[in-house]
């Protein structure tokens, strides 16, 4: 896993983070409820259909664990 910077300010409300090659998740604490923060890379058209199905399974993914 690469580092990852998260300001001092905030780093003790941060519950967990996620990352691969192409997305980065950062879940923090928050009040009503927590925050997702979810950056992506997404294959374009040109990308064959098994590679853009693998990505919208990572979000879904992402999503089920970000309620969690």
């Amino acid at each position: 896993m690469k580092p990852l910077l998260v300001h001092k300010s905030i780093v003790r409300n941060v519950k967990k983070i996620m990352c691969n090659d192409r997305f980065i998740a950062l879940k923090m604490k928050a009040e009503p409820l927590s925050i997702l923060l979810v950056q992506m890379y997404i294959p374009v058209t040109e990308y064959e259909d098994n590679k853009v199905e693998e990505i919208y399974n990572i979000i879904k993914e992402i999503l089920l664990e970000g309620d969690g």
